[in-house]
């Protein structure tokens, strides 16, 4: 290894020793160093005067002077690193383009709600020829859109639903407590025209999504209902894109057990 690595890696170690992990961690490392301070301080003693004494008042100084200060880069760098831990655990679950939850925070906080909740509603929503945004506007203008796609998804979110960017142009929702008839009525804006400004200014790009949507029926897995959301965005997009499609068990006549489901018989 490298001598200047080396250097910085037994530094590593030792920092990583020192720097409390929690708060009893930091005060027991603190009151461990007073106790050396102390120890250190009788050892001067008897080293030039020999003899152990020491004056009360001197003992509880030395205890303040030297303690206190350390106790308190230690409680500063253990808020430091707190801080610092919760930012590293809010990036990695976090797209960084849209700021939305990314795929690892959706599939793991959506497997948590549908616990809790048992019902609902999975949808998964893909912006219609990205691509060809991409290749005629550039892909300044196409992460633009992504970023203005984003925050349209989650204009329509109710309190304790959820959006997330999972893939490229690709978005997901989970949606606790909401009927096929729920889904449907969101469908006019969701699947509405966007007129995006381009980041130029000189023009505007009209956007589109299409959508799947899987009901929760029985203790599906947040993997099944989006499998089954992409079979039914598959259907949205070959129907002419700017739409929603439900999934269906009804391979033969999905259109027929869509109706009723959104328009059940009285």
């Amino acid at each position: 290894m490298i001598p200047d690595l080396e250097r910085a890696s037994m530094l590593d170690r030792v920092f990583e020793m020192l720097a409390p992990r929690s708060l009893g961690d930091g005060v027991l490392k603190g009151t461990l160093v007073m106790a050396l301070a102390i120890l250190l301080h009788f050892a001067v003693d008897y080293g030039l005067d020999g003899y152990l004494w020491m004056p009360p008042a001197d003992l509880i100084l030395t205890t303040i002077l030297v303690g206190l200060p350390f106790l308190v880069l230690m409680m500063t760098a253990l808020a430091y690193f707190k801080r610092l831990e919760l930012r590293l655990f809010a990036f990695s679950r976090t797209d960084p383009l849209t700021g939305l939850p990314n795929r690892h925070a959706f599939f793991e906080e959506a497997a948590a709600r549908l616990e809790l909740c048992k019902g609902g509603a999975v949808l998964l929503v893909d912006v219609d020829r990205f691509k060809r945004i991409n290749d005629t506007f550039g892909h300044e203008t196409g992460d633009h859109c992504l970023k203005a796609v984003a925050d349209h998804l989650h204009a329509i979110t109710r309190s304790g639903d959820l959006v997330a960017r999972i893939g490229g142009e690709e978005f997901a929702f989970y949606f606790p407590k909401m009927s096929a008839e729920g889904v449907h009525s969101i469908e006019s804006r969701l699947c509405r025209t966007l007129n995006i400004p381009a980041p130029s200014g000189d023009h505007a790009v009209p956007v589109t999504v299409s959508a799947g949507a899987a009901i929760v029926t029985d203790r599906q897995s947040v993997e099944v209902l989006l499998a089954r959301a992409d079979e039914a965005l598959y259907r949205a997009k070959h129907s002419g894109r700017a739409r929603l499609k439900f999934w269906s068990e009804t391979r033969d006549d999905p259109g027929l057990h869509e109706d009723i489901a959104i328009h059940p018989a009285a």
